[in-house]
């Protein structure tokens, strides 16, 4: 997975318009091969989409890593 944050809040356009690039620019042969050579599936969406996706996944990695022991180094 592959997302883009910020750390501060821009304002919505901004937030529209730098999401509208990323999708237009995901929809490229060139990139989406290069995307696909490292073995990620590109598949744009919006940040609501991404949201969910996160709430989603995280309690999952979460359990993962404690089952495993996972630590920073």
């Amino acid at each position: 997975m592959v997302g883009h944050r910020r750390t501060s809040r821009p304002a919505a356009a901004v937030v529209t318009r730098l999401n509208d690039a990323i999708n237009t620019a995901l929809q490229s042969p060139e990139l989406r091969a290069n995307f696909l050579n490292l073995g990620i599936e590109p598949r744009g969406g919006t940040p609501g989409n991404l949201a969910k996706l996160l709430s989603e996944d995280a309690p999952r990695w979460f359990e993962i890593i404690r089952l495993t022991g996972i630590k920073l180094e």
